[in-house]
């Protein structure tokens, strides 16, 4: 890991330990801000989930994902999955491995959590996800999320939302109807009789 990025996470930490302490709940996001977007997701009038559960290890991905977003200063997909295991969440074995995505919302440039929440929600493929309107999104019931501010940078400000579900043994390998991958392309789906991991 570059030092910039180890850098930037530390700070991205600090701050969460610091200026906006007891003001957020860690084990949903990393401050003040991306708590209130937490809270408008999980509030919105049009979200198709009975329940979302906050989850301390995708809060820490998305630290993560801010920071190297910060540090390249280009918002970008790459590796959500992958991130999230590598936290330690056992994502279901028809979620895609490489640069798949059925997990991450991504922002940068919105100055506060009503704006991007309305960005994310005008993005369909974003509202889909977010608010569960594809059914695949539905089993989704964790959530965690981070923002981070560099006024020096090219956004200043970056966004990171996760939601997911963890393995349920029992269905290992059924698929639920085709499987969106979103990418920075737009959303590509898997057809439900791949028996394999989207690459």
């Amino acid at each position: 890991m570059r030092p910039i990025f180890k850098a930037l996470i530390f700070n991205a930490t600090l701050i969460t330990t610091s200026i906006y302490a007891n003001e957020y709940n860690t084990q949903c996001a990393s401050d003040k801000y991306s708590q209130h977007l937490v809270d408008l997701i999980i509030s919105d009038h049009e979200q198709q989930r009975t329940k979302l559960r906050c989850d301390k290890r995708l809060v820490t991905a998305a630290i993560e994902k801010v920071a190297e977003m910060a540090e390249t200063e280009f918002v970008f997909h790459g590796r959500a999955n992958g991130r999230l295991r590598d936290q330690g969440v056992e994502l279901p074995i028809y979620y895609g491995i490489g640069n798949a995505n059925q997990v991450e919302a991504l922002a940068g440039g919105q100055k506060s959590p009503k704006v991007v929440w309305k960005s994310f929600k005008e993005s369909t493929s974003h509202a889909d996800h977010l608010l569960a309107r594809n059914a695949f999104y539905r089993k989704q019931t964790l959530i965690g999320a981070a923002h981070i501010y560099l006024p020096s940078t090219s956004h200043g400000h970056y966004w990171v939302v996760y939601i997911t579900e963890e393995d349920n043994a029992s269905e290992k390998n059924i698929f639920h109807g085709p499987i969106p991958n979103k990418t920075s392309h737009g959303v590509f789906h898997q057809s439900q009789n791949e028996k394999k991991p989207i690459n």
